[in-house]
């Protein structure tokens, strides 16, 4: 099924386009609600768009939780909001969530043992949900670089190998 979400007919959406965002609890739906109808108009698929949605949900939702100015030293009010930046590139869409904080301990991905626990999925999420996931800090924070495949809704259901959400994608590195 094709995106549904503002289609206008036409690629609206330049090959990088970034935004900022407030480091703050409706920042999460912010995203989703600014990237769905771009994510459309690149001719993704309702559920490749749907499924890369909740992955940035989640990226989002650990920078709000782990990033901030009290995970910088010296942040002022500019540091303490989040990047959202969308790039395609061939068959390919590309979501970075850059957060201030670039102490975070990035985790193995599984699943927390107690199923009722809050929190402890995110990861676990992103790596399911997305082809690739990769996550970089550097000066300006760290960046979860969500990768997925556009798969126009033309072509029907392009199945895609579902990654061990265990096993580390290529290029990730072990924050410490």
């Amino acid at each position: 099924m094709l995106c549904t979400w503002g289609r206008t007919g036409r690629n609206v959406v330049p090959v990088l386009e970034r935004v900022t965002l407030p480091r703050e609890t409706q920042t999460p739906r912010r995203a989703r609600h600014y990237l769905a109808p771009r994510l459309c108009s690149l001719g993704m698929a309702q559920d490749a768009a749907d499924e890369l949605l909740v992955a940035v949900g989640e990226a989002v939702t650990n920078a709000v939780i782990h990033g901030g100015a009290s995970a910088l030293p010296a942040a002022g009010p500019a540091e303490d909001v989040i990047m959202l930046e969308l790039m395609a590139r061939g068959d390919r869409v590309v979501v970075a969530v850059t957060g201030p904080g670039r102490r975070w301990h990035v985790p193995e991905p599984r699943l927390p043992e107690d199923p009722s626990m809050s929190g402890g999925r995110g990861l676990y999420l992103m790596r399911y949900l997305a082809d690739t996931v990769r996550i970089q800090q550097s000066r300006r924070g760290t960046t979860v670089y969500l990768i997925r495949r556009v798969r126009s809704a033309r072509s029907g259901s392009d199945p895609r190998p579902r990654p061990n959400p265990g096993a580390t994608s290529p290029g990730h590195r072990r924050a410490g």
